[in-house]
């Protein structure tokens, strides 16, 4: 069951657990849009009211997803995600000792639909699309680093595919290298912080969670 961590009249955002997809699908899973479509409605006696996802999180991370209330809300929320003016990040655990510290970390990746993918390459090259990221180091230990990663661009799996690249996986994510140190349906990476301005009164806005340590 998810969190609800911030609601006005136009915004979701809510806290999504790991191994929760976000969007249906053809088989029926649970879904996160189901559930929220469930609670906004709810305490309402009035017709069905509609929500709208703003942005995905990876069925296997857990962390912050935002709804819009409002179609109005909604649109002015994508213009900010297409100017890449809304600043995501993450907290994760990887396998290894990363170095350098401190790194901004830019790409070339190809989504490959066929094994539900991303392809990561230094250069450039067709069809591939251009992806950054900047991670801090917080911590060492048990051979994981904890890092600290804002999101500059969005791709699917990105952050996984990245890190996976410069061979350091995230921790349980064996679709990009990593070993199986867990059963769960979750990997080491936590959507804890979204900035942005909102969408009706234009205030600055930032909803942060408690960041989830694995030791």
């Amino acid at each position: 069951m998810f969190e609800v961590v911030f609601e006005d009249p136009y915004i979701l955002i809510v806290n999504k657990p790991a191994g929760l997809q976000v969007e249906p699908d053809k088989k029926g899973y649970p879904n996160l849009f189901d559930e929220v479509s469930i609670y906004i409605n709810s305490n309402s006696n009035s017709k069905p009211k509609q929500i709208f996802l703003a942005h995905r999180l990876d069925r296997l991370t857990s962390g912050l997803v935002m709804f819009a209330k409002k179609k109005q809300a909604l649109l002015l929320l994508q213009e900010q995600f297409v100017s890449r003016s809304i600043v995501k990040k993450y907290f994760a655990f990887v396998e290894g000792q990363i170095i350098p510290e401190i790194c901004y970390c830019e790409h070339y990746m190809i989504k490959d639909l066929k094994e539900f993918r991303s392809h990561v390459f230094s250069d450039n090259r067709k069809g591939a699309k251009k992806v950054s990221l900047t991670y801090k180091v917080l911590g060492f230990s048990n051979n994981l680093s904890n890092l600290d990663i804002e999101l500059h661009t969005g791709f699917y799996h990105q952050i996984r595919a990245q890190l996976s690249h410069l061979a350091h996986p995230v921790w349980n994510d064996v679709h990009y290298g990593a070993k199986a140190q867990s059963k769960e349906v979750a990997i080491g990476l936590q959507a804890y912080a979204i900035t942005y301005k909102h969408p009706i009164s234009n205030e600055q806005m930032t909803v942060e969670i408690e960041k989830t340590y694995l030791f």
